[in-house]
């Protein structure tokens, strides 16, 4: 099963190239730290072969072929940026990203009615967008049920970005308690 594989594969990053990335990201800008996401994309298609054979594995399957080096490159590239631009995403700088938003609000309807809703998702978008624009952008109550333990240092230097942010999380636990959250969130006319 390539789910459970890849949730088993451990963090490959160092807290202090967390930092530098967030620093360079917040300090010099997205353009720069962009250029910085070719590098580690190479770091990663030649040091880390977990990750690598994920990715490969991963686009086996969507592809129905193997892919070549070109198309791993490009998936692991785009990855990284997913990462980088949660930065700016948290931190409210959505002015350096380019969105759209649907005209009608849905979930923000609901919620004024005093209902919740659940929101189903997918890689192919942004939870981030989401999570960062409803709470400081539009006063829609959100809980954003995850799965944190894939990736520790990330969540914890993108958590540290924005501790309000931090609080919207439900984490994925497997256990009963995170659909018991979810239930009370919903009854509460939250967005989960």
């Amino acid at each position: 099963d390539m789910t459970s594989d890849w949730q088993k594969l451990s963090e490959h990053s160092t807290p202090l190239a967390l930092d530098l990335i967030r620093w360079i990201a917040l300090k010099l800008g997205r353009p720069v730290a962009r250029v910085i996401l070719y590098p580690i994309t190479l770091y990663y298609l030649a040091f880390a072969p977990q990750q690598r054979r994920a990715s490969f594995l991963f686009l086996r399957k969507v592809l129905k072929r193997n892919p070549s080096w070109r198309e791993r490159a490009r998936h692991i590239h785009y990855f990284s940026s997913t990462i980088l631009d949660r930065i700016y995403l948290i931190t409210g700088q959505f002015g350096k990203l380019n969105i759209a938003f649907p005209s009608v609000n849905m979930p923000l309807q609901l919620s004024k009615e005093g209902a919740g809703c659940l929101l189903l998702g997918s890689h192919v978008g942004s939870f981030e967008v989401l999570r960062s624009y409803a709470v400081k952008k539009c006063p829609l109550p959100i809980k954003i049920l995850m799965h944190e333990g894939q990736t520790p240092m990330v969540m914890s230097m993108l958590n540290s970005l924005n501790p309000e942010l931090a609080e919207t999380i439900i984490p994925l636990t497997g256990g009963t308690n995170s659909l018991l959250e979810v239930k009370e969130a919903i009854a509460n006319g939250y967005a989960v």
